[in-house]
């Protein structure tokens, strides 16, 4: 389950205990949460303003201290980062002059398993889908909007749409396996907390089930957290449509789509935003000591 940053660190952006990292490997940029990955992305450019986004989901507590530091030739990327940070939530970030290596990154400890997370584990999960389905599902109201032919003839907005619709279509391909990973997910969990319920840990058929629930609870668990990713990573350019709009046209984009709809939907891709921190935080303070601890159970 643990996974090292690899690459060169190109940005961080720290905001209280958490810590941002940006990193190029192997032509992708990657971003962290605390040293969990979250998402990655081939578009640098457009990956800019997502982790900002990202950040600004993350650093949701009140009057919360944010600095920054970037390489020096990606300074851009750290610009257009800070600026989408700003107009989420109108803060002030302090920007280093510090390159990213240069500051002793603080690993945060490996959390301890505790049980008792399981359950509010277990009942969080379907918010996730729920993240993952409303912003998909008005995405897709949007997508059937019949735009006027002045809007197709600006080739980045009718690239962009044409980006989503084919996110659209794969994302909906595999709706209905996140909602079954998410289900799956509900039932392995009721199983692993009565195993240990059951003071049986010793006992070999036990034994055999927890490691079948956790091994299922990890898999739908990455594969779940990859799909809010996807969303997130790919729906972007529909969720920044307005500014896109006003860039080339001069006019909003309610001018174009059904207000309630777009705005509707801005709200549930924030709101995914928001989950897929969230899910990051579980994984590391629920899913990656839970399979830690199941070693340690099962003896491998």
């Amino acid at each position: 389950m643990i996974i090292k940053m690899a690459g060169m660190k190109i940005a961080q952006v720290n905001c209280g205990r958490d810590i941002f990292d940006v990193t190029i490997h192997e032509k992708q940029a990657h971003c962290y949460l605390n040293h969990v990955p979250i998402l990655n992305s081939k578009d640098i450019d457009s990956f800019s303003p997502i982790v900002g986004l990202l950040v600004a989901s993350a650093c949701r507590t009140p009057n919360v201290k944010i600095s920054a530091k970037s390489h020096p030739s990606y300074a851009d990327f750290l610009k257009g980062m800070i600026d989408t940070v700003q107009k989420s939530d109108q803060v002030k970030i302090q920007v280093l002059e510090e390159k990213p290596d240069e500051i002793t990154d603080n690993k945060p400890k490996e959390a301890k398993f505790d049980s008792s997370k399981l359950e509010g584990f277990r009942d969080t999960v379907k918010s996730y889908y729920d993240c993952f389905n409303n912003a998909l599902s008005l995405a897709d109201i949007l997508l059937k909007t019949k735009l006027p032919k002045s809007v197709h003839s600006f080739k980045e907005i009718e690239k962009n749409l044409e980006k989503v619709r084919t996110a659209s279509y794969e994302l909906n391909q595999n709706k209905d396996n996140y909602e079954l990973a998410s289900e799956h997910t509900g039932n392995k969990v009721g199983q692993i907390m009565t195993a240990i319920g059951s003071n049986r840990l010793e006992d070999t058929q036990v034994k055999r089930l927890v490691q079948a629930a956790v091994s299922h609870v990890v898999n739908d668990f990455t594969m779940m957290k990859r799909l809010l990713g996807s969303l997130i990573t790919s729906h972007y350019p529909l969720y920044d449509m307005d500014r896109t709009f006003k860039k080339h046209l001069g006019y909003p984009a309610t001018w174009f789509y059904d207000p309630a709809a777009y705005y509707s939907f801005t709200e549930r891709y924030k709101d995914a935003s928001d989950g897929l921190i969230d899910v990051v935080r579980s994984e590391a303070s629920v899913v990656r000591p839970l399979f830690a601890w199941h070693i340690k159970v099962i003896g491998d």
